[in-house]
């Protein structure tokens, strides 16, 4: 198991330099714009609270950080009652995602459209619609404002709808030099699991991942290992310490190469047991 943490700039010398501006800018800026130097002042004292705040609150999250990653570490985590009784009860209730009728090409393009790309796709069908409702005037001047408008609501549809029917992964996965027959097969009778916008199948012969930008196939004959691999991300507001949380990842090693793909804590214990199957 690996554990990685994303590390912003050291928070420290962050937070002189921020402490060192606050004191030196803010007055300044006051003072130039004729408001009173005391206002500046106090404005200055109040940021200064407030990033040593989020500067303790960041140190306070590092430091439970580090027991969760020793829990994490040497799975006292993972093989507490607690979490295993979870994950039976997760198991006992989960059911491996439904493969589109259509097959395996119909699956993905499915998962890989969007809401969002539907949003865009009827703002433009109406922009389109709306804009020729125009021709139906007796203003000539209109015209090339109608053309425009209706090639920019074709354009809309193509971006939004169009385009995402066949994504470039899958052209690569169905027109590559694969046996496609062959993978297609083992997807359609794979266990599928997704989360966000990545997914993992686990079929009998292959094992296929997908994520937003690529889909990578792992013939399972080549699988050396699998294991979990937690990433603990920190967010910032406006380089701000805001909140951190942990991506659970499976991590395949397959002829030398490592793949990963991001999915609930639960369904990387499933991936793993699933493949120690095959």
């Amino acid at each position: 198991m690996n554990f990685n943490n994303n590390r912003k700039p050291d928070p420290v010398s962050t937070l002189i330099s921020r402490i060192i501006l606050s004191v030196i800018v803010v007055p300044i800026i006051y003072y130039l714009n004729d408001i009173p130097i005391l206002v500046g002042i106090i404005v200055s004292a109040v940021m200064i609270v407030y990033f040593i705040y989020a500067f303790l609150r960041e140190k306070k999250s590092d430091k439970k950080s580090e027991k969760i990653k020793a829990d994490f570490t040497d799975g006292t985590y993972f093989d507490s009652t607690e979490w295993r009784e979870k994950y039976l009860n997760y198991v006992q209730n989960y059911q491996f995602e439904k493969i589109s009728p259509k097959g395996m090409k119909a699956d993905l393009q499915k998962r890989y459209r969007k809401m969002v790309s539907v949003i865009i796709v009827i703002f433009g069908i109406f922009m389109t619609f709306g804009t020729s409702c125009v021709w139906l005037t007796d203003e000539p001047h209109k015209i090339l404002m109608t053309i425009l408008g209706i090639l920019v609501g074709l354009f809309i549809c193509y971006i939004g709808g169009i385009k995402n029917f066949s994504p470039e992964p899958i052209k690569k996965l169905c027109y590559g030099n694969y046996d496609f027959n062959a993978i297609e097969n083992s997807y359609n009778n794979g266990k599928m699991m997704s989360h966000k916008k990545n997914g993992i199948n686990i079929g009998h012969d292959y094992t296929l991942i997908y994520n937003e930008k690529n889909i990578y196939l792992i013939d399972n004959i080549d699988i050396q290992n699998v294991s979990r691999h937690i990433v603990r991300v920190k967010n910032y507001v406006n380089d701000i310490f805001d909140s951190d949380e942990y991506q659970h990842k499976l991590c395949i090693r397959a002829d030398n190469c490592e793949y990963f793909v991001e999915l609930n804590e639960y369904q990387v214990e499933i991936a793993i047991d699933e493949l120690s199957r095959v």
